[in-house]
């Protein structure tokens, strides 16, 4: 399967990112969807990195049959949740986690598109990557063709399962595009030990902090790839 947009989409979208007025640069979002929270980041104005912009609950602990945290509409993600101690949910054995409805989910998306003039959503898909699978004997290497890269986890129908709701009952029609986020949350773990470890503190706001980051992480290889693209293709000579 591919997990990367063709050449030609990924040029077009450089073009178009950069016919705007420098007054008016559109820019690109991206997700990491998790079973519980979905991760957000968003491209700067001159589109050469990714700032995170915090998380999107997608579950609400219940108990008892009465949510913890009412619904709501709001748009405000939950950045920096380790200075939000009041938004943690009490400890209770009982407690489980119930999907909040997905027209409040893309509503929030929606916003942020809005607000940030977003003109296309990259979204971190999971997939195994074909070293792994051959490597750990999951497939045989002369029963598939040389052009597949990746192949489907049960995580990456999740993922698509989404989308498609967010398409859907969602009322989301926009320009979504896979991009590959193999080890990104490996890579968010590592950049909070490194960077963030006496400043998030506890098990939800570490997992609130590491969806954002892989969303970042994301949308950097997603732009880095696209300029790399549209640098090559100015430098190509005319033939």
């Amino acid at each position: 399967m591919s997990v990367r947009p063709p050449t030609s989409r990924v040029l077009q979208l450089h073009q178009q990112l950069n016919t705007q007025n420098s007054s008016s640069r559109r820019r690109l979002l991206s997700l990491d969807v998790g079973d519980k929270y979905v991760g957000v980041a968003v491209s700067d104005p001159t589109n050469t990195y990714a700032m995170p912009m915090g998380s999107i609950l997608r579950k609400r602990p219940v108990v008892n049959g009465s949510s913890l945290r009412p619904p709501t509409t709001s748009t405000k993600l939950r950045s920096h949740p380790s200075s939000n101690k009041s938004s943690r949910a009490p400890h209770n054995k009982n407690l489980i986690d119930v999907p909040r409805p997905i027209i409040e989910v893309s509503g929030q998306i929606r916003t942020i598109i809005e607000e940030n003039d977003v003109i296309s959503v990259i979204v971190g898909l999971p997939v195994l990557p074909r070293h792994v699978a051959i490597s750990s004997r999951m497939i045989i290497p002369d029963k598939i063709s040389p052009n597949t890269t990746a192949f489907t986890t049960p995580q990456t129908i999740k993922t698509q399962n989404f989308i498609h709701d967010l398409q859907t009952n969602g009322q989301l029609n926009f320009d979504f595009l896979w991009w590959d986020e193999t080890y990104t949350s490996s890579m968010a773990r590592d950049s909070l030990r490194e960077e963030h470890s006496c400043v998030i503190k506890g098990q939800q706001a570490e997992k609130e902090f590491l969806d954002s980051q892989a969303a970042c992480i994301i949308l950097e290889a997603f732009l880095e790839h696209m300029n790399e693209l549209a640098k090559r293709s100015v430098a190509k000579p005319n033939n």
